[in-house]
């Protein structure tokens, strides 16, 4: 899925309008990132690519319960589960709303899933599920989701000298998925 997303994104490669302006990204940028490109009062262009450096999935249990079959035979049990838990996306640094949509794009396209911005999960719901005899199943409510860690490059260019700079900013994203049970054998 990343791989089909960067050739994507080079084949977007050109003119884009965001909010009025002339958006133009290279095409070595944009093939490696999410890139951002504005060209400020005609002296320099301002550039913020965001790449991801790793993720990792969790599970937020909101609730859990158990059931025990002590019969000789498989049996439909149920599992009640009676608290809600949210798990909200979010940003461990302060960017433009521009370059946070570069960010989250970067971050979906390195799980290669949705993301949302908050997902909560029921205060009640009941669950049937199969147990073998003499077993217990340990029940779980909660919700997936996501944390991914990269880091945005700002780059600089003057459009007189040519001379570009460059400054750094990592960053950690985090964002649910989707709720779930999560059924656990014992």
């Amino acid at each position: 899925m990343k791989s089909i997303h960067r050739a994507a994104a080079s084949a977007l490669v050109g003119a884009l309008t965001l909010a009025g302006s002339l958006l133009t990204v290279p095409a070595a940028e944009a093939a490696s990132g999410h890139c951002t490109s504005t060209t400020i009062s005609g002296s320099a262009r301002v550039t913020y690519c965001s790449y991801a450096t790793g993720s990792s999935k969790h599970f937020k249990v909101a609730d859990s319960d158990g059931v025990y079959n002590k019969t000789s035979s498989t049996a439909t049990l149920k599992c009640t589960i009676t608290k809600r838990a949210t798990v909200s996306a979010s940003l461990s640094t302060s960017v433009s709303a521009s370059v946070k949509a570069g960010i989250v794009a970067e971050a979906k396209a390195e799980v290669g899933t949705t993301l949302s911005g908050s997902v909560s999960t029921e205060k009640s719901i009941e669950v049937g599920v199969k147990v073998k005899p003499h077993k217990t199943v340990l029940c779980q409510r909660g919700i997936y989701y996501y944390t991914v860690k990269g880091k945005t490059v700002k780059t600089v260019q003057s459009l007189v000298t040519g001379k570009k700079s460059s400054s750094t900013t990592v960053w950690t994203y985090k964002a649910p998925s989707s709720k779930a049970w999560r059924l656990i054998e014992q």
